[in-house]
């Protein structure tokens, strides 16, 4: 039996016999089908159908297996024996494209994304991961044998986080640690960075968590607004304030990238305090689903407080 590639067409001969496996050439049933127990590209679908015409009682069919493993061709017609072939091992095709797998996936030939979700993809800010990356021919069947020295570099849509060490691909696939810092949905993408490239490939778009409350975020004026992951956790100016008026001060519980803590059991006492003797500062306050508002007045001109 000959090893078939994925995606590369071979001649089958169907014929219609005796019992004995004599060819009949006056035989021509019609509604005898071909089908495949794996994936086989009969209908463009990779999985379906053909119709068998028959001539002399013969016909040759072109089919491709688009998926590796062991696969035998199947003739059925429901008023005559049908028949199984010898199972015909396939191999993958050239590899052309990158497959990214995060935790809880797993590859998936010939799917259109290459991967299947088998649980959740969720991360938490701050606690590093493990993403595969795999070298695919055209229909992401994984390729060991091409590109042993291609390296991939993995990029993040998360602009705070540190990006990992490009990676050398072993065996057609290499696995990358990666620590996201920025709660939200985010992706990574594979790109080889070896010629004759492979084509990138983007992750799932997954979600990040934020991690443990580890500090609160102090937001002193309206224009200011939280910049999760970020080093300073905020964004924004503050306008000068009048001696003597009150203005709100938001206070937030964060993890230690400042993404903010909404859980309703996260209930401390926050408590102000300015650089400014004289001032008011307002009572402790509870924390309500992880922040609060206080209103501060200060009396004393300066360069200024905090």
């Amino acid at each position: 039996i000959v090893t078939r590639t994925a995606g590369s067409q071979f001649p089958v001969t169907v014929n219609a016999t005796d019992r004995y496996w004599n060819r009949n050439v006056t035989f021509n049933p019609a509604g005898a089908q071909l089908s495949c127990d794996g994936f086989s590209d009969y209908t463009g679908d990779g999985k379906g159908q053909i119709s068998v015409n028959l001539a002399n009682g013969t016909s040759i069919y072109y089919l491709s297996f688009l998926s590796t493993g062991t696969w035998s061709i199947n003739a059925t017609h429901t008023d005559y024996t049908g028949y199984n072939s010898n199972q015909i091992p396939t191999n993958p095709g050239n590899a052309s494209k990158l497959l990214v797998v995060l935790p809880n996936e797993v590859p998936h030939p010939l799917k259109a994304p290459g991967r299947d979700t088998v649980g959740s993809t969720d991360q938490t800010a701050g606690t590093a991961f493990k993403v595969k990356v795999y070298s695919c021919d055209q229909y992401f069947n994984y390729q060991p044998s091409e590109a042993p020295n291609s390296q991939i570099e993995l990029q993040m849509s998360d602009k705070y986080a540190s990006p990992p060490t490009n990676l050398t691909l072993q065996n057609g696939t290499t696995e990358f640690w990666v620590t996201l810092v920025t709660a939200g949905t985010a992706t990574v993408t594979a790109i080889d960075r070896t010629a004759p490239t492979m084509s990138s490939n983007t992750s799932t778009i997954f979600n990040i968590n934020a991690g443990a409350a580890k500090r609160l975020l102090v937001l002193s004026d309206s224009s200011e607004y939280n910049v999760k992951g970020s080093s300073t956790g905020r964004a924004g100016t503050v306008s000068a304030k009048t001696a003597g008026v009150s203005f709100a001060v938001t206070i937030q519980a964060c993890d230690q990238y400042f993404n903010p803590i909404t859980d309703p059991a996260q209930t401390s006492q926050v408590h102000v305090n300015t650089t400014e003797k004289w001032d008011v500062e307002p009572s402790t306050h509870p924390l309500v689903n992880g922040a609060t508002v206080a209103h501060v007045i200060l009396y004393t001109k300066a360069g200024n407080h905090y």
